[in-house]
């Protein structure tokens, strides 16, 4: 579930749907964390950033694309 939510946050983005598509990230971050997938979560957080970034959130960016460096080098 948490690739398919990915996927939607990815794809209500480009439609710049922003509301949704960051429901869609977060949404793919619970499910991952639920999962233990330690694999795929720090995407899941980079996706959040650059999405964060898009929308001019720059400290929510900041934040989001640190978590997801941090797992990355895990």
């Amino acid at each position: 579930i948490p690739y398919a939510l990915y996927d939607l946050g990815r794809i209500r983005s480009r439609q710049q749907a922003w509301h949704e598509a960051e429901n869609h990230f977060q949404s793919a971050i619970r499910q991952a964390q639920q999962n233990e997938d330690v694999y795929f979560l720090p995407y899941c957080w980079r996706e959040l950033g650059k999405h964060y970034s898009a929308t001019q959130q720059s400290a929510e960016a900041r934040q989001a694309l640190h978590e997801a460096r941090q797992l990355f080098q895990h």
